[in-house]
């Protein structure tokens, strides 16, 4: 082997070079923030929502966010989990009803809004901080209507 591994300091970097291109799944812990809107008659499911461990590797703790000009609940949860499988967590509403979020997903996608449930999941710390990411969304979406449809039969075949 060369002389790369026998410096301290330049296995220090190569080490921190490697985690760095880690997710933040498979590192000690995952934060994120799940937001929603006040419960009305249109969303009645909102009046009470419960962040769950769904896997059985994965451990919540959660503590409840001042109210935002966007949305007036949340919480931000910190996620640690065992091993490499992923870890799932279920946003679960009351009606009954939810859904399931894994740390892999957080990884792959910087917020998860599910408008029509009123619901918005982030890695980040909130609505206020996703503005750069949503805005090009918003162009990616709007340019898409300009572009003539193109079925994945044409597309591919």
């Amino acid at each position: 082997m060369g002389t790369l591994f026998r410096d301290p300091l330049k296995r220090s970097a190569l080490l921190l070079a490697l985690l760095a291109e880690l997710p933040v799944s498979t590192l000690a812990g995952d934060a994120f923030v799940v937001e929603w809107q006040a419960p009305s008659p249109q969303r009645p499911w909102l009046s009470k929502l419960e962040v769950l461990p769904y896997s059985k590797n994965a451990a919540l703790e959660t503590e409840k966010l001042p109210a935002s000009a966007q949305f007036p609940n949340g919480l931000r949860v910190k996620l640690s989990k065992q091993g490499r499988d992923p870890a799932w967590v279920q946003v679960k509403l009351s009606s009954g009803l939810g859904f399931l979020v894994s740390d892999r997903m957080l990884d792959d996608y910087d917020y998860l809004w599910i408008r029509d449930l009123g619901i918005f999941v982030t890695r980040f710390a909130g609505w206020a901080e996703t503005a750069r990411q949503r805005s090009v969304a918003a162009e990616h979406i709007a340019s898409s209507y300009t572009r003539p449809f193109v079925s994945c039969s044409e597309k591919y075949f």
